[in-house]
């Protein structure tokens, strides 16, 4: 079915022609040539419709000089009736002015595509690619090694298969290792799992054999290889030995989310086509299998939005690279690319921090809900009670914030969403995609495991927020801490063995002794100690040092940055704050030392080191 393109600024005419025309031909159309995708050299057209203005506009000279710079036939509609007509040398051209009627519309496109199939049209030229087109082949679009093979690749003259996970940019790769070779030709977009030989000769036009052997080059582009049935895969390679025969000169992309491979193993892919496909092959590594390319892709694309935002110097804080870097990213590129435009769009900011990125759009991200509108009060606005009045015994009143809520339950509650909210969100994309991965061993393999450690940790936070909720006013009584300690270590030795983390005693102070609620105590340094396992570097140490005075001081490498919105509660700057993969397990032990008239502090002694001070009233 032939191909016509209409452009005009009136909707009601844009419209009509589609009517007419709808019948008997493949109708597009938008408001100018930049919101139409033929551009200016009509590849992607058998006919061009286009509205022209004034009287000068529709000048015969005028109209000839627009023809000339499209390669398919072009039928102007003129506000008015020119002086006079086109000159007759002018082919490829014919003008129609409005009002114009139905029959006279359809007998000026029948004549201008029998003209074009009679005196076929000069090959067009590939358009240059642009900056934009070519940067997907660069890093850190993609990785240093695909960046520079994919170089080579478009040179050759050879069938190349770009493999990758969803949302991995196999299209546009494609589309820029098509523009880079300027030997490529026309492209013709197929999603394979559609294809058929009369689907084939549908899209390649209708013309006989003979007269297409000389035609333009095409470069074939398949996309959704992987989904094809056994027998659209037969009618594709038909296809391909057909045009081979026939002298016709086709360039093909494919693009595949599965490996095809692995499917000529199990006989669900014809070998044949396989390697007819796979000359070359070029694999898209997921993001997760790219931490050390993160920062400078998050860079490039905050770089990109922040051009098309209006932004002078957009970027991220430490702390948001490090959330980007730790998210499993299920839609790789096109996700990230999603997340980040989100972000900077509800934002409109320079630099984002971590609690600015919008992985879901919810009314919580509304434009003017920043992040420093949703964080807690400053501290600075509390009164706390002094460790006097606690050691007392007697009740405490509530420290308020500005807006009168108690500022533990503020943070407990956010602290407590944001604990859910990831891992549910995890298991929800999970079993999205469950449906389109289940054949996938590794994916199946991968929900497993990922599924069932966020549902444990769910459980355990639930749990551990149960037995909170069943302290009351402290019973103190005399705690030995290096005794109790020790305790605690004993039984979560297993966890520092799995995570291959050490502790080591640098000053024990056995008799050192506290005076505080036993059950409180352990809860409260157990608590402290699983979420620096869970923080802490692999294969490294972890310090624990009992002073004189009844404090507790726990040194550790970090894994990634800190301790996440708890850093205007702990007292740290805002530059020092990350994230911390269990916070809201620190924030239910600091509550509990404080309640039993002690305290704790977080400081950072040369930027990589975590240093977390306890201390509680001695005797």
């Amino acid at each position: 079915m032939k191909r016509i393109r209409v452009i005009d600024p009136s909707a009601a005419v844009r419209e009509t022609i589609g009517l007419i025309l709808g019948r008997d031909f493949a109708v597009s159309h938008g408001a100018s040539l930049e919101s139409g995708s033929a551009g200016l050299s009509g590849a992607e057209a058998d006919l061009l419709i286009l509205a022209v203005g004034g009287a000068a506009d529709s000048e015969p000279a005028a109209l000839a000089r627009v023809a000339a710079q499209f390669s398919c036939p072009v039928l102007f509609l003129a506000d008015s009736r020119p002086a006079a007509p086109l000159d007759p040398g002018v082919k490829n051209a014919d003008l129609l002015a409005k009002p114009f009627n139905p029959y006279e519309l359809k007998e000026r496109v029948a004549r201008l595509l029998a003209q074009a199939t009679a005196h076929p049209a000069k090959p067009p030229a590939v358009v240059p690619a642009s900056a934009a087109d070519l940067s997907r082949l660069e890093y850190p679009y993609v990785p240093q090694s695909v960046a520079t093979l994919v170089k080579k690749f478009a040179a050759a003259p050879f069938p190349l298969l770009i493999l990758g996970e969803a949302g991995c940019g196999q299209e546009r790769v494609a589309r820029a290792v098509h523009r880079l070779n300027s030997e490529s030709g026309t492209p013709l977009f197929i999603h394979a799992p559609e294809i058929a030989k009369s689907y084939l000769r549908a899209r390649f036009g209708e013309r006989p054999a003979a007269e297409t052997a000389a035609a333009a080059r095409l470069t074939l582009f398949l996309y959704g290889v992987e989904r094809m049935s056994l027998a659209a895969q037969s009618s594709l390679i038909d296809f391909l030995n057909e045009s081979d025969a026939e002298g016709r000169t086709l360039q093909v992309i494919s693009s595949a989310r599965a490996d095809l491979l692995e499917s000529v193993y199990r006989g669900t892919f014809i070998e044949p086509l396989y390697y007819r496909l796979a000359a070359l092959v070029l694999r898209l590594q997921p993001l997760r299998e790219r931490q050390a390319d993160i920062a400078a892709l998050a860079a490039a694309l905050a770089g990109d939005c922040g051009a098309r935002l209006g932004l002078s110097h957009a970027a991220f804080s430490p702390a948001a690279v490090d959330r980007l870097r730790n998210y499993l990213w299920f839609g790789n590129l096109d996700e990230m690319e999603a997340v980040v435009a989100r972000s900077f769009a509800t934002h409109r900011k320079d630099l984002l921090d971590a609690p600015d990125l919008i992985f879901e759009f919810t009314s919580e991200h509304a434009p003017g809900a920043s992040a420093e509108a949703r964080r807690e009060t400053p501290l600075a606005e509390t009164e706390t009670p002094s460790p006097a009045t606690q050691q007392n015994g007697g009740a405490v009143p509530a420290a308020r914030t500005a807006n009168g809520e108690p500022p533990d339950l503020r943070l407990f509650m956010t602290e407590l969403a944001h604990e859910l909210k990831n891992p549910m969100v995890t298991i929800k994309t999970f079993s999205q995609l469950l449906g389109d991965r289940f054949d996938d061993a590794a994916f199946r393999s991968r929900f497993q495991e990922t599924v069932t450690n966020d549902v444990q940790r769910m459980d355990d936070l639930l749990e551990a927020l149960l037995e909170f909720a069943r302290f009351n006013q402290p019973a103190k009584e005399r705690i030995y801490l290096y005794e109790q300690l020790s305790r605690i270590h004993d039984e979560l030795l297993p966890e520092s063995v799995k995570d291959e983390k050490s502790v080591e005693w640098s000053k024990r102070g056995r008799t050192m002794a506290v005076l505080a609620d036993k059950a409180h105590f352990l809860f409260a340094f157990k608590n402290l100690f699983l979420a620096i396992l869970a923080q802490a570097k692999s294969k490294n140490s972890i310090q624990i040092k009992v002073e004189n005075g009844g404090a507790v001081v726990i040194s550790y490498l970090r894994e990634a940055a800190g301790i996440s919105s708890l850093t205007r509660y702990l007292g740290l700057t805002a530059a020092q704050g990350g994230e911390e993969a269990l916070p809201l397990r620190v924030l239910l032990a600091k509550i509990l030392l404080e309640r039993n008239g002690g305290g704790l502090r977080v400081t950072y002694p040369d930027g990589e080191t975590v240093q977390m001070r306890a201390e509680l009233p001695t005797l």
